[in-house]
């Protein structure tokens, strides 16, 4: 497929499938631990858009804050997040899928793709929706770039990782403010998807719309 785009980014969650009932289900799934998933929820909102010199002092500062927030230890949310993600991908393959010819669509576009979450265990959410991974040149937790979006940092980060400069990227998320911002600052353009507009991304990478 012809395009002035050399790669594309994706969002994950909200763009590649639909999350309709998500977080209701997960809240269900996590009852008796609900107080320890709104305070994981509410660090990372406050940590939204900030950018850390690695990995490891990113997890620091989001782990340190919600175990000060809850008044339990480190390991004990670390122990309770490997359980969340265990829900997260097993309510993925028991009753969500990829949006509808999502396969076939990436492949048509001919350039190199790249999945940017704001959420860990990118592979393992991929593989429980039933998407390879291999699809994508590069899968990115922003937490490995020392940040959440819509810090540049992660951006730039995904971009360099596909070895494609910024303003040859279109990026799809279904997000304005972490997504469409984090792009923009990027100098890269954006691409809003949801129900309606998810059939037209086609037309905006060929530019056509």
């Amino acid at each position: 497929m012809s395009s002035c785009y050399s790669g594309v980014i994706f969002d994950l969650d909200g763009t590649l499938y639909s999350m309709k009932n998500l977080n209701i289900r997960m809240a269900i799934r996590q009852f008796f631990k609900l107080r320890i998933l709104h305070a994981s929820r509410k660090t990372l909102k406050n940590l939204s858009g900030s950018s850390f010199d690695s990995r490891e002092a990113f997890f620091k500062e989001y782990y340190g804050m919600t175990a000060a927030n809850l008044k339990m230890s480190v390991s004990e949310i670390e122990q309770w997040e490997k359980g969340f993600y265990k829900n997260f991908t097993d309510l993925l393959h028991r009753d969500y899928c990829p949006r509808p010819g999502l396969e076939a669509m990436i492949r048509n576009l001919n350039v190199p793709c790249a999945v940017l979450s704001d959420y860990d265990r990118v592979d393992d959410r991929l593989r429980a929706l039933g998407i390879d991974p291999e699809l994508f040149v590069c899968r990115i937790y922003s937490g490995d770039a020392g940040g959440l979006k819509p810090s540049v940092n992660v951006f730039r980060y995904t971009a360099e990782c596909m070895g494609i400069e910024p303003s040859k990227i279109l990026v799809a998320g279904d997000k304005i403010e972490k997504d469409g911002k984090g792009a923009e600052e990027a100098g890269m353009d954006f691409f809003l998807i949801n129900e309606k507009s998810w059939p037209l991304f086609p037309m905006k990478f060929s530019g056509d719309i």
